[in-house]
Formats: structure tokens, C-alpha cells, sequence
């Protein structure tokens, strides 16, 4: 049963996660329609890169984890 439960947590983590990313680009896009300054709009695209290469890493190492702990 413990090993179900951990499922629907990943499950759930990386739902959130990719929720989040997708609202991030979604704001990224939005500051790029909208005449905002070039500098806030640059700014919104490096945190949303920053905020997808640091889920990238961290499920690169759930998926190490996971695996060696089987």
C-alpha cells in the first residue's frame, strides 16, 4: 500500500509542477503581447528557463533516485 501512496505523491508533484511551468510561459507570453518594457519581459523568460531547467534536474534525480532504490 506504501508504494501506491508514493505514486499518487509523484503523481500529483509533477502535475503541480508542470501547472506552475505552464502559468510561467503562459505569463511570458502574455508580457509579450502586451507592450510592456523589454527589460520586465526578459527578466519573466529567464526565471521561467530557470524555473524549467531546475525541474529538469530535479526529476532527473527523482528518476536516479527512484531507480537505485527499487
Amino acid at each position: 500500500m506504501h508504494h501506491n501512496r508514493s505514486y499518487y505523491v509523484f503523481t500529483g508533484l509533477h502535475l503541480a509542477h508542470i501547472i506552475a511551468g505552464v502559468l510561467v510561459l503562459v505569463r511570458c507570453y502574455i508580457g509579450a503581447l502586451k507592450n510592456i518594457p523589454l527589460d520586465n519581459n526578459i527578466f519573466r523568460m529567464e526565471l521561467a528557463s530557470i524555473f524549467w531547467h531546475f525541474l529538469d534536474l530535479l526529476w532527473i534525480y527523482i528518476y536516479v533516485f527512484l531507480l537505485l532504490n527499487q
